[in-house]
């Protein structure tokens, strides 16, 4: 146990480090940035692609990996981040990942009704800056929207939001799930490419909060499922405990792929060419 207390200190002093390294000399500045960080082989430019990617966040990543299915298709993927550490794995200092160099730092617009406790009205807007996006510094939580939301659409005449026949088969085909408490295994796939699981530990508080819910006729739930009023445990983006982010799903595995050109550290405009 003082271990495990130890360890996550660790990471959580790394991340900590990653936030503002003008305090260290240049060797330790090195070692912060690059702490457990896996290398990533920038791969050779082509002189034509067929689709250049702008940004890894999850949408990226995933479309990146369908278009490289064809091996006949050239894609280019281009990230102003880079590749996160081991650090951004540890779940439970997930918070401090905002805080690091990979977020992007964005302040939302000043809400009237909103954010009035905050400098200037101004609430934090998160969004990764990484291979993988947000997912690098999100809380790892997912959830995929109600089932009413998309139907919803589908009645004001948007097309292709029919949640039975083509938002749950989107969703069913990028997951792995691995989920030990109640689910509906006819809203999940086994054998995607993204991690979904419950937390591997559980405080006894929760077991207790589900059975008063139960007591109010509530029933138990599948968050990610039909259903949209109830209690349940959360499912999340983790793989054996440890963050499970878009990069890792998606991009690692196809990384050879020899039509798939990626460069993280580098942003374009209108005018790049």
């Amino acid at each position: 146990m003082l271990i495990k207390i130890f360890i996550t200190i660790l990471f959580a002093k790394i991340i900590q480090c990653q936030i503002n390294l003008s305090r260290f000399s240049p060797l330790v500045e090195n070692l912060v940035k690059n702490y457990g960080k896996q290398t990533v082989e920038q791969s050779k430019y082509h002189q034509i692609y067929d689709f250049v990617i702008v940004g890894s966040g999850p949408g990226g990543c995933v479309l990146a990996n369908r278009l490289t299915e064809n091996p006949k298709i050239k894609v280019l993927m281009i990230e102003a981040g880079t590749v996160e550490t081991i650090a951004q794995g540890v779940p439970l200092i997930a918070p401090l990942s905002v805080e690091s160099r990979y977020n992007w730092g964005y302040l939302a617009e000043k809400q009237e009704y909103s954010c009035r406790g905050l400098r200037d009205g101004q609430c934090a807007y998160p969004r990764g800056k990484a291979l993988g996006g947000s997912s690098v510094i999100n809380g790892m939580v997912y959830t995929r929207g109600s089932k009413g939301d998309f139907d919803h659409w589908k009645q004001l005449g948007i097309e292709n939001w029919d949640y039975e026949t083509q938002v749950l088969p989107a969703f069913k085909r990028s997951e792995r799930a691995n989920l030990k408490y109640f689910h509906k295994p006819e809203f999940h796939n086994i054998s995607g490419s993204l991690s979904v699981t419950n937390s591997p530990y559980e405080t006894p508080f929760a077991k207790i909060f589900i059975n008063a819910m139960k007591s109010l006729n509530y029933s138990e739930i599948d968050l990610n499922s039909d259903d949209s009023i109830g209690v349940g445990r959360l499912q999340s983006n983790t793989l054996r405990g440890v963050r499970h982010s878009a990069f890792e799903a998606f991009i690692r595995p196809v990384l050879k792929r020899k039509k798939f050109t990626h460069h993280d550290q580098h942003t374009c405009d209108k005018n790049s060419h």
